[in-house]
């Protein structure tokens, strides 16, 4: 099967490229950053370099690669950046979600699966509020154009990608590698925490973490259903984690300390929680990872694969 994925070089995107290739599929890579981060796939994908904002290269994309399924990964997705950053959000978002859409009209293809996130069902900042416009404007354009669009709602991505890893996921932002660069000492702490009062169990948010490469399996067998249907499900485990206890996992794979600070809450929500089983019935996926695996995985990526890699003269 021939698939167009929007950023597909990406930490999700590399996982899902991986997956497909995997499976047998000829895939396209429409993304700004350098091939180099697909660089054990370059033989086995094609490559568009480019933006989701710009009309006429997503066209000539599309009509080059005829996919018979487009993948849409492309975005930007730090909900604290979005408050600041209120207009490129827009842009990359929703803007971007539109001409994709549009291309795909124009040229006839009808089979979409859209990466948004568990926050777009009740978004409480910006970038939740992107996803769940562009979940509309995808319901708007299947009402007019046929369009057989799957929407999954990705819950925390975590740990490293098995297939294709990079050293691009121990500078992500993301709470796991953050807390890893300063247990493994590449950044100095304190990490900052925000919101230590909400209505939880130790006052932290419980978030729910599924291994990149399970998104990417749901994600992929998305992509692959025979008679897909307009539909909204959701990837993640339905089991959560707090911050504090996230942490506490971290220090113990590691084996150092990882200091904090707390901060006032960002507004997102105390709890948030995937519900799994619709798309454990119409899919068949389930997450193979515990969050054991998830923080093993993620450490390892920090000393090369070898667990009880230290630094010397660091005390515990």
């Amino acid at each position: 099967m021939r698939v167009l994925v929007t950023g597909g070089a990406g930490y999700i995107g590399g996982a899902v490229v991986a997956e497909l290739v995997a499976r047998g599929h000829q895939v396209t890579v429409f993304d700004p950053r350098p091939v180099e981060l697909l660089a054990k796939l370059a033989r086995e994908v094609k490559y568009w370099p480019g933006l989701v904002g710009d009309p006429a290269l997503v066209a000539a994309c599309l009509y080059a690669c005829a996919p018979e399924v487009v993948i849409h990964l492309a975005a930007l997705v730090y909900p604290r950046d979005s408050q600041r950053e209120f207009y490129r959000y827009w842009l990359v978002n929703v803007e971007g979600t539109i001409q994709l859409l549009r291309a795909m009209f124009a040229l006839d293809c009808r089979r979409l699966v859209f990466a948004s996130s568990g926050m777009a069902a009740e978004p409480t900042n910006w970038y939740a509020q992107t996803k769940a416009i562009a979940e509309a404007a995808i319901a708007a354009f299947s009402a007019q154009m046929e369009l057989d669009p799957i929407i999954l709602r990705l819950h925390n991505a975590a740990g490293c990608r098995e297939r294709l890893p990079t050293p691009e996921f121990c500078r992500q932002a993301r709470l796991i590698p953050a807390a890893l660069r300063i247990a493994s000492g590449q950044e100095a702490g304190p990490l900052r925490i925000f919101g230590s009062q909400l209505p939880t169990r130790d006052g932290t948010a419980i978030r729910d973490y599924v291994h990149v490469d399970d998104l990417a399996l749901g994600i992929a067998l998305a992509a692959e259903m025979d008679q897909p249907t307009s539909r909204v499900l959701e990837l993640g485990t339905g089991q959560g984690h707090t911050v504090l206890q996230v942490l506490e996992r971290c220090q113990r794979a590691s084996g150092y300390p990882v200091p904090t600070r707390l901060e006032k809450t960002d507004g997102s929500p105390a709890v948030l929680l995937a519900d799994p089983q619709p798309a454990a019935q119409v899919l068949e996926w389930r997450p193979r990872h515990s969050m054991e695996s998830i923080i093993e995985s993620s450490w390892s990526a920090f000393v090369g694969g070898r667990k009880q890699q230290r630094r010397q003269g660091r005390s515990k």
